[in-house]
C-alpha cells in the first residue's frame, strides 16, 4: 500500500482477547479512558459507547489526533478487540500490559498492522 501521507506520522495497534465473561458498558467506559491515562494520551472526547443485542458492546475514544475503538462480542465467544490509531511512540507493550491487567488475563495478542 502506497504511503499517502508519509510527513504525517502514525500507528496502527491490534490488541484481541478472550475476557473469562461479557464485557458491560461500564467496563468499555473504564478500559479506554485507564488506556488513555496508562499511555499517557490526552482525552479529546471521553469514550462513546453503543450496545448491539447481536454482538455485545461497542465504544470509541478521541485522543489528540489519536483514537481507538473497542469491540466485544459475547457471542458466537467472547472476544474483543481493540483498534487503536496513534500518532506517538507509545509502547505496544505497556498497551497490551494494560489491557492484560484490565481484563485480568495471562494472555492476549498484540500487533502493528
Amino acid at each position: 500500500m502506497r504511503d499517502c501521507a508519509p510527513e504525517i506520522f502514525r500507528r496502527r495497534v491490534v490488541i484481541e482477547g478472550n475476557p473469562n465473561r461479557p464485557v458491560a458498558a461500564s467496563e468499555v467506559r473504564s478500559y479506554l479512558m485507564g488506556l488513555s491515562e496508562a499511555l499517557g494520551l490526552e482525552v479529546l472526547l471521553e469514550p462513546v459507547v453503543h450496545h448491539s443485542d447481536d454482538h455485545g458492546e461497542a465504544g470509541w475514544i478521541r485522543w489528540a489526533a489519536a483514537g481507538a475503538h473497542f469491540y466485544a462480542w459475547d457471542r458466537p465467544c467472547l472476544f474483543f478487540s481493540v483498534d487503536l490509531w496513534l500518532n506517538s511512540q507509545v509502547s505496544l507493550s505497556a498497551a497490551a500490559a494494560f489491557t492484560r491487567a484490565f481484563f485480568g488475563l495471562e494472555q492476549v495478542e498484540a500487533t502493528e498492522v
